[in-house]
């Protein structure tokens, strides 16, 4: 069972995941991201309107992320979107980390990663407005 406490983590993640991917595809829709040129160079398919479409479809998780109802899913299509365009980014352009610095494709890997592991952490807490998994008991 879930404290109090417990459920607003969980609440506050969610709508930190929302507003982070509306705004991230605002600024996709209006040609006004910084890694658009980064998508540009890896994509496997380009077309005029890709970069737009891929923020809409960011908006789209971010409105899922506030309806609690949409979370699995949204947390799913999240994690499967950031590691296939991850998984790009190191394949065509590859990642070296030399601590403490990072270039911007080092700085989008390490945060797609973050954003991964917060997806997992809604998807295995929550289902379709039942808890299916609980905090370790103190």
């Amino acid at each position: 069972m879930h404290t109090i406490s417990q459920e607003r983590s969980l609440q506050l993640l969610r709508w930190a995941l929302g507003i982070t991917f509306i705004w991230f595809g605002i600024l996709k829709v209006f040609n006004a991201s910084p890694v658009s040129y980064l998508i540009n160079a890896v994509a496997p398919f380009s077309f005029p309107m890709e970069i737009p479409l891929i923020g809409l479809f960011e908006i789209c998780l971010g409105l899922g992320f506030f309806m609690k109802r949409f979370t699995r899913v949204s947390s799913m299509l999240m994690v499967f979107y950031l590691l296939g365009i991850t998984v790009l980014v190191l394949v065509k352009k590859g990642f070296s980390p030399w601590f403490p610095l990072l270039t911007l494709e080092g700085e989008f890997v390490i945060k797609n990663l973050v954003l991964m592991a917060a997806g997992f952490i809604l998807f295995s807490m929550e289902s379709h407005g039942e808890k299916i998994a609980s905090f370790p008991e103190k």
